[in-house]
């Protein structure tokens, strides 16, 4: 059984949630603080929990939005906070069809609701029932999976009663103890008597679950290899002896061992996962619910987490974990990503439409493309630095097109970024290390400008015989990308674009060239204007629009880009052969 999709009600800060659609695999819900990422993942724990220590039923008074527990009290127990969309595989049709009934082929949908904890199934999310008997109802329950939250409670304590964790209910403990009570039953040991006699073959087995534990975590730990967990008993007290756990990381490169209380809250949190998640190891498949997991790791160490829960979780359980950070973001794969919003009274609300959400809760987003676009920058051998997003579309248009007549496009070697103009080439660079100093920029403004560039020569941040100025091409003392074409064809273009009208009677110099003009284009026509113009609306155009408006770049135009292309292609080894 797959759980597809699930909807909160009334849960909160949640008023009507709308559909979450969930990945198969990962699902990850983005939102700014106090969005209701927490109020969205604690109702879905609630639909079929696993033990945490945290709330397993919903209670009207705590979890009811409190605005409306007045006027709602008459029918606050119909109330289904939450609803999930599921569907079942082939095997667990044929397993539920062997009894003669024959069940829908659309998803099914069960859901709890605030005055009963019993599980209601139904053939539509209006709750009409599932007419089956309640053998079928019972075996569709057991097939459902079991869902495991975790947040910061659940980090383990540096020391805890056992006799704590034995004689209390496995409800009434806190989440810190119920992942105490995980490595107890990982050790074996959780149910066993701690008199003096077994005290040597209790440490062994805790050593065991410790060493077992700490190379499934060093594998994915990446910040300190020689850092190991310690499991240790001590029994306190005279009169009534009493045993305790104490939970110790230790540093082979300091030689010390201290409580974890006193160590990295990141390895901390990393290690605890574990623990908690092997309690459960014999559930097949289950949903693992993760509130803001990792945010005291560094951003290294989070993307070792999502790796982990890529490559171990994943092609075994559906994980949903909520986060702001860009580092838990797979950049590669935003489908799988949910944004939410707390829109007024609308409460929170999600969505799969990422860029429909506001600036602020789209953050992660950005950086996590942007940290994607900067890896790929310094993991490829061959950048290709332009000023502006605009270059790149005209770099690929007019390669494109003469490719189409028989000439030659850019390499496809060749990772082309935009830094932002010359005053982003420093950074960029610093970016790039050691393999700056083989990449090329592609220099536009003016030629007598460029003293900084020639300091970065200086100092071997990058070579000299990778620098392509544009005046090279244009024969002038200034020039952009845009100065290859023709300067009335790009006046034109911007006009088609929606962008301002410029008369080429109104330029600077009051003379119009069908060569390019000594000043640049877009400087001429923003000193007319008097402002600036988005320079990437022009380019935007072309692209949607090349197959037409390709049609009238002249022969001229052409052969300058293919110089620019051609000189650009040489510089790699080896060249691509013309």
């Amino acid at each position: 059984m797959r759980l597809v999709a699930a909807r909160v009600r009334k849960v909160m800060s949640v008023q009507d949630s709308g559909r979450l659609a969930l990945d198969e695999g990962l699902t990850t819900l983005v939102g700014k603080n106090e969005s209701g990422k927490t109020a969205m993942l604690q109702a879905l724990y609630r639909a079929n929990p696993l033990p945490s220590g945290h709330p397993t039923a919903f209670a009207a008074r705590r979890d009811y939005p409190r605005r409306d527990l007045g006027p709602d009290r008459d029918r606050i127990d119909d109330v289904r906070p939450v609803t999930l969309e599921v569907e079942l595989d082939y095997a667990d049709r044929q397993r539920l069809e062997r009894s003669g009934e024959r069940l829908p082929t659309t998803p099914l949908y069960v859901s709890r609701r605030y005055g009963d904890d019993a599980l209601h199934w139904a053939v539509d999310e209006d709750g009409t029932p599932l007419n089956v008997s309640p053998r079928t109802l019972a075996d569709l329950t057991s097939m459902l999976p079991g869902f495991q939250y975790f947040d910061d409670h659940n980090v383990l304590p540096g020391s805890v009663s056992i006799r704590r964790l034995q004689e209390l209910d496995a409800a009434d403990l806190y989440p810190s103890e119920r992942t105490a009570l995980a490595l107890l039953r990982l050790a074996g040991i959780a149910d066993a008597s701690f008199g003096a006699d077994d005290h040597e073959e209790h440490e062994a087995a805790l050593a065991a679950a410790a060493t077992r534990l700490t190379d499934q975590l060093l594998a994915y730990w990446s910040q300190n290899r020689d850092l190991s967990v310690e499991l240790d008993l001590e029994t306190v007290g005279l009169a009534s002896p009493e045993p305790w756990l104490h939970v110790r990381v230790r540093d082979e490169r300091r030689g010390v061992s201290l409580n974890v209380a006193e160590r990295s809250s990141g390895f901390l949190w990393f290690f605890s996962f574990l623990a908690a998640f092997s309690e459960f190891a014999e559930q097949e498949r289950r949903v693992v619910l993760l509130d803001e997991p990792g945010m005291n790791l560094h951003a290294n160490a989070q993307g070792d987490l999502l790796r982990y829960l890529k490559e171990q979780l994943e092609p075994h359980h559906q994980v949903v974990y909520s986060t702001h950070s860009p580092y838990l973001v797979d950049a590669g794969r935003l489908s799988r990503c949910r944004v939410l919003e707390n829109v007024g009274d609308r409460g929170t609300t999600v969505s799969s439409e990422l860029w429909s959400a506001g600036s602020e809760t789209t953050v992660p987003l950005l950086a996590a493309l942007g940290a994607d676009l900067a890896r790929t920058l310094v993991s490829s051998p061959h950048q290709l630095l332009v000023s502006s997003p605009s270059d790149v579309t005209y770099l690929t248009v007019m390669g494109d097109l003469l490719r189409s007549e028989g000439g030659r496009a850019l390499d496809p070697r060749w990772t082309v970024t935009p830094m932002g103009g010359a005053s982003g080439l420093p950074t960029t660079l610093a970016l790039l290390g050691t393999t700056a100093t083989s990449a090329t920029v592609l220099m536009d403004g003016p030629a007598g400008s460029r003293g900084a560039v020639e300091e970065l020569v200086n100092r071997g941040a990058i070579s000299a015989d990778h620098l392509v100025p544009l005046t090279d091409l244009t024969g002038t003392l200034d020039a952009d990308l845009e100065d290859l074409f023709d300067a009335e064809w790009y006046l034109r273009l911007l006009a088609e674009s929606g962008g301002p009208v410029v008369s080429h009677r109104r330029l600077v110099g009051k003379r119009f060239l069908r060569t390019p003009p000594r000043r640049r284009i877009v400087h001429q026509a923003e000193t007319v204007l008097g402002h600036r113009f988005d320079r990437f609306q022009p380019a935007a155009h072309l692209l949607r629009e090349r197959s037409r408006v390709l049609e009238s770049v002249d022969a001229d135009t052409k052969q300058r880009f293919q110089q620019l292309i051609d000189r650009l292609n040489a510089l790699l080894e080896p060249p691509l052969p013309r």
